[in-house]
């Protein structure tokens, strides 16, 4: 590595490394302040992950088989992953998740802050709606 043996052998080179260095570090802090974006209604649950694009999807709750509030350690894996069966996790940090299975046989596990709130909204509307339409 020329910078660290002395060997740069003149401003190009460097200049080259620097703007390497700075592409990589700000793609990294892009990556890091990225957020999930979940918002869970009666009807649906709206997701967006990118930052960049505005477009949210829906899963709506006419589609869903299941769901239930889980523990989601670090061995699981974090950030955002498509899984082999078509699942795909949206779990930033351990701790407890909304999983969330579909009729056409998807999961998705979306990391929440408050379980009890979660469990206590899908309690009062999500479970009349299914004894009411399902």
């Amino acid at each position: 590595i020329p910078l660290f043996t002395g060997e740069m052998s003149g401003s190009d080179e460097f200049v080259g490394f620097a703007i390497v260095v700075l592409v990589l570090g700000l793609t990294l802090f892009l990556l890091l302040k990225m957020k999930t974006e979940v918002r869970i209604m009666p009807d649906q649950v709206s997701y967006k992950f990118n930052p960049f694009i505005n477009k949210s999807r829906e899963i709506k709750l006419s589609e869903m088989s299941s769901w239930s509030i889980q523990n989601h350690k670090w061995i699981h894996g974090l950030g955002y992953k498509v899984t082999l069966g078509g699942g795909r996790v949206y779990v930033m940090s351990p701790g407890k998740v909304l999983a969330i299975t579909t009729k056409d046989g998807k999961s998705f596990r979306f990391g929440i802050n408050k379980p009890e709130a979660v469990q206590r909204f899908i309690a009062e509307h999500w479970d009349q709606k299914e004894s009411t339409y399902g």
